[in-house]
C-alpha cells in the first residue's frame, strides 16, 4: 500500500460559460401616403421581434476537485503510529463552482408608421415587435469537490467553498 501525501486544494474555480444574447429585432418603416384631394393614410407597420436568448448558461461543478472515477484522499495512509504523518490533514477550502449567466433577450425592433398624405391623411398604425424569450443561468454545484460515491475521503477538511446553486463543499453524483 502506498503512503499518503498532504495536499491542500485552495483558491480554484470552475466557471460555466455564459449563454448567448438574443439578436435585436429588425426595424420597420411604413410607407408615406399619397397626396390628393384627401390625403391617404400612411402605411401600417410592425416592428421585428427580438431573438431568443441562449437556452441555458453552462454548468460548473467541482471548483477544487472533480472525480469521475475512483478517488482516494487519505493523507495518513501508511503512516507509522505517533509520527507527524499520522496527524496529517488535507484541506479543500476557498474554491468556487459558478454556473454561467443566462443570455440577454433580444429587444424588439423600432416601428415607424408611414406619414399621412396632404391634406388630412392619418399616420399609419404601429404594432410593436415582441422581445425574445429569456434563457436560464447554468448551475454551480460542489464548490470544493464533485465526486462519485466510489470516492474515499479521510482526514480531510472540506469547508469554506462556494457553489452558485447547491452543495457548497461536496456534491455527490
Amino acid at each position: 500500500m502506498g503512503k499518503g501525501v498532504t495536499v491542500n486544494f485552495t483558491g480554484n474555480s470552475a466557471t460555466g460559460g455564459n449563454a448567448g444574447n438574443g439578436g435585436a429585432g429588425g426595424a420597420a418603416t411604413g410607407g408615406k401616403a399619397g397626396d390628393g384631394t384627401h390625403g391617404g393614410s400612411g402605411g401600417d407597420v410592425e416592428g421585428g421581434s427580438g431573438g431568443d436568448a441562449g437556452q441555458t448558461g453552462g454548468d460548473a461543478s467541482g471548483g477544487g476537485i472533480v472525480s469521475s472515477g475512483t478517488l482516494t484522499i487519505d493523507p495518513r495512509r501508511g503512516a507509522r503510529r505517533r509520527s507527524k504523518h499520522a496527524k496529517a490533514t488535507d484541506m479543500i477550502t476557498g474554491n468556487n463552482a459558478t454556473g454561467g449567466l443566462a443570455g440577454a433577450v433580444g429587444l424588439p425592433g423600432n416601428a415607424t408608421p408611414g406619414t399621412g398624405g396632404s391634406p388630412g391623411g392619418a399616420a399609419g398604425q404601429t404594432t410593436a415587435g415582441k422581445p425574445g424569450a429569456a434563457g436560464t443561468a447554468g448551475s454551480g454545484t460542489g464548490g470544493g469537490l464533485s465526486r462519485r460515491r466510489t470516492s474515499t475521503i479521510k482526514n480531510t477538511s472540506t469547508t469554506g467553498n462556494r457553489a452558485s446553486t447547491s452543495d457548497n463543499n461536496v456534491f455527490n453524483s
